[in-house]
Protein backbone atom coordinates (compact mmCIF):
# COMPACT_ATOMS: atom_id res chain seq x y z
CA UNK A 1 0.00 0.00 0.00
CA UNK A 2 1.36 3.44 -0.87
CA UNK A 3 1.87 6.19 1.69
CA UNK A 4 -1.11 8.10 0.28
CA UNK A 5 -3.50 5.18 0.75
CA UNK A 6 -2.41 4.73 4.38
CA UNK A 7 -3.00 8.43 5.06
CA UNK A 8 -6.46 8.20 3.45
CA UNK A 9 -7.38 5.28 5.72
CA UNK A 10 -6.14 7.12 8.81
CA UNK A 11 -7.99 10.27 7.75
CA UNK A 12 -11.22 8.34 7.16
CA UNK A 13 -10.91 6.57 10.52
CA UNK A 14 -10.40 9.94 12.19
CA UNK A 15 -13.50 11.35 10.45
CA UNK A 16 -15.57 8.32 11.39
CA UNK A 17 -14.44 8.71 15.01
CA UNK A 18 -15.50 12.39 14.90
CA UNK A 19 -18.84 11.38 13.43
CA UNK A 20 -19.31 8.73 16.12
CA UNK A 21 -18.62 11.33 18.82
CA UNK A 22 -21.05 13.81 17.25
CA UNK A 23 -23.78 11.17 17.02
CA UNK A 24 -23.11 10.15 20.62
CA UNK A 25 -23.44 13.78 21.76
CA UNK A 26 -26.68 14.19 19.78
CA UNK A 27 -28.07 10.96 21.23
CA UNK A 28 -27.16 12.05 24.76
CA UNK A 29 -28.82 15.43 24.14
CA UNK A 30 -31.94 13.54 23.06
CA UNK A 31 -31.88 11.52 26.27
CA UNK A 32 -31.51 14.75 28.27
CA UNK A 33 -34.47 16.23 26.37
CA UNK A 34 -36.55 13.11 27.05
CA UNK A 35 -36.38 12.03 23.41
CA UNK A 36 -34.27 8.90 22.83
CA UNK A 37 -35.48 8.89 19.20
CA UNK A 38 -33.93 12.29 18.39
CA UNK A 39 -31.88 10.85 15.51
CA UNK A 40 -34.86 9.05 13.95
CA UNK A 41 -36.03 10.72 10.74
CA UNK A 42 -33.86 13.77 11.55
CA UNK A 43 -36.09 14.70 14.52
CA UNK A 44 -33.27 16.86 15.87
CA UNK A 45 -34.11 19.36 13.11
CA UNK A 46 -37.54 19.83 14.70
CA UNK A 47 -35.82 20.90 17.93
CA UNK A 48 -33.78 23.46 15.99
CA UNK A 49 -36.90 24.86 14.29
CA UNK A 50 -38.88 24.93 17.55
CA UNK A 51 -36.03 26.75 19.27
CA UNK A 52 -35.84 29.38 16.52
CA UNK A 53 -39.62 29.96 16.63
CA UNK A 54 -39.96 29.85 20.42
CA UNK A 55 -42.15 26.73 20.28
CA UNK A 56 -42.22 23.73 22.61
CA UNK A 57 -41.06 20.52 20.93
CA UNK A 58 -43.23 17.43 21.37
CA UNK A 59 -40.96 14.47 22.19
CA UNK A 60 -43.41 11.85 20.86
CA UNK A 61 -42.78 10.26 17.47
CA UNK A 62 -46.45 10.52 16.45
CA UNK A 63 -48.65 13.60 16.51
CA UNK A 64 -47.67 17.26 16.56
CA UNK A 65 -44.05 18.18 15.93
CA UNK A 66 -44.32 21.01 18.46
CA UNK A 67 -46.72 23.47 20.07
CA UNK A 68 -46.83 27.18 19.28
CA UNK A 69 -47.03 30.05 21.75
CA UNK A 70 -50.81 29.45 22.08
CA UNK A 71 -50.18 25.79 22.98
CA UNK A 72 -51.64 24.57 19.70
CA UNK A 73 -50.08 21.82 17.55
CA UNK A 74 -47.81 22.75 14.65
CA UNK A 75 -46.19 20.76 11.86
CA UNK A 76 -42.63 21.22 10.60
CA UNK A 77 -41.04 20.35 7.27
CA UNK A 78 -37.42 20.97 6.36
CA UNK A 79 -35.09 20.75 3.40
CA UNK A 80 -31.32 20.67 3.51
CA UNK A 81 -29.93 23.24 1.08
CA UNK A 82 -26.61 21.40 1.06
CA UNK A 83 -28.12 18.36 -0.65
CA UNK A 84 -27.54 17.91 -4.38
CA UNK A 85 -29.16 20.15 -6.96
CA UNK A 86 -30.01 23.83 -7.37
CA UNK A 87 -31.85 25.54 -4.50
CA UNK A 88 -34.74 26.58 -6.76
CA UNK A 89 -35.63 22.89 -7.30
CA UNK A 90 -35.43 21.81 -3.66
CA UNK A 91 -38.81 21.08 -2.14
CA UNK A 92 -40.65 20.03 0.97
CA UNK A 93 -42.29 16.61 0.66
CA UNK A 94 -45.82 15.86 1.88
CA UNK A 95 -47.28 12.40 2.30
CA UNK A 96 -50.65 13.39 3.67
CA UNK A 97 -52.76 11.81 0.98
CA UNK A 98 -54.62 9.29 3.13
CA UNK A 99 -57.87 10.09 4.98
CA UNK A 100 -56.28 9.27 8.36
CA UNK A 101 -53.36 11.64 7.69
CA UNK A 102 -55.78 14.32 6.47
CA UNK A 103 -57.68 14.21 9.76
CA UNK A 104 -54.42 14.76 11.65
CA UNK A 105 -53.50 17.62 9.33
CA UNK A 106 -56.81 19.33 10.02
CA UNK A 107 -55.92 19.43 13.75
CA UNK A 108 -52.73 21.42 13.12
CA UNK A 109 -52.80 25.17 13.85
CA UNK A 110 -49.79 26.12 11.73
CA UNK A 111 -47.34 24.59 9.25
CA UNK A 112 -43.75 25.77 9.11
CA UNK A 113 -41.31 24.92 6.33
CA UNK A 114 -37.64 25.49 7.08
CA UNK A 115 -34.55 25.57 4.94
CA UNK A 116 -31.30 24.56 6.54
CA UNK A 117 -27.64 24.02 5.91
CA UNK A 118 -26.67 21.05 8.03
CA UNK A 119 -27.57 21.91 11.61
CA UNK A 120 -28.20 25.62 10.95
CA UNK A 121 -31.75 26.77 10.25
CA UNK A 122 -31.56 29.25 7.37
CA UNK A 123 -35.11 30.45 6.73
CA UNK A 124 -38.59 29.52 7.95
CA UNK A 125 -41.80 29.95 6.00
CA UNK A 126 -45.38 29.47 7.12
CA UNK A 127 -47.77 27.66 4.80
CA UNK A 128 -51.50 28.16 5.41
CA UNK A 129 -52.98 24.92 6.74
CA UNK A 130 -55.95 25.40 4.40
CA UNK A 131 -53.63 25.11 1.37
CA UNK A 132 -52.16 21.80 2.55
CA UNK A 133 -55.62 20.46 3.46
CA UNK A 134 -57.00 21.44 0.06
CA UNK A 135 -54.14 19.72 -1.79
CA UNK A 136 -54.45 16.59 0.35
CA UNK A 137 -58.22 16.46 -0.22
CA UNK A 138 -57.64 16.86 -3.96
CA UNK A 139 -55.21 13.92 -3.96
CA UNK A 140 -57.56 11.74 -1.94
CA UNK A 141 -60.52 12.57 -4.22
CA UNK A 142 -58.41 11.83 -7.30
CA UNK A 143 -57.34 8.49 -5.84
CA UNK A 144 -60.90 7.52 -4.93
CA UNK A 145 -62.05 8.44 -8.44
CA UNK A 146 -59.25 6.71 -10.34
CA UNK A 147 -58.58 3.87 -7.92
CA UNK A 148 -54.87 4.61 -8.19
CA UNK A 149 -53.08 5.37 -4.92
CA UNK A 150 -50.36 7.99 -5.38
CA UNK A 151 -47.94 7.35 -2.53
CA UNK A 152 -45.75 10.25 -3.63
CA UNK A 153 -47.99 12.85 -2.02
CA UNK A 154 -47.14 16.37 -3.12
CA UNK A 155 -44.31 18.84 -2.79
CA UNK A 156 -43.54 22.57 -2.69
CA UNK A 157 -40.55 24.57 -3.80
CA UNK A 158 -39.97 27.88 -2.02
CA UNK A 159 -41.43 29.74 -5.00
CA UNK A 160 -44.53 27.50 -5.07
CA UNK A 161 -45.07 27.90 -1.33
CA UNK A 162 -44.96 31.70 -1.69
CA UNK A 163 -47.24 31.57 -4.76
CA UNK A 164 -49.84 29.60 -2.74
CA UNK A 165 -49.97 32.16 0.07
CA UNK A 166 -47.03 31.14 2.23
CA UNK A 167 -44.87 33.78 3.87
CA UNK A 168 -41.38 34.02 5.32
CA UNK A 169 -41.47 34.27 9.13
CA UNK A 170 -37.81 33.89 10.13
Amino acid sequence: MSGGATNDIVMNTYKVDKLREAVKLAYEAGIDLGDPMILYNERYVEYLIADKLGHTKDEHTQGADAYNEKGLPVEYKSINLDSKGPVKYKCWQWHWNKPSKLEKLKQVDQIFCATRRGAEIDEIYELPVSVAVSLAEERILNESTTGVFDKSGFSFTIDKLLELGGRKVA
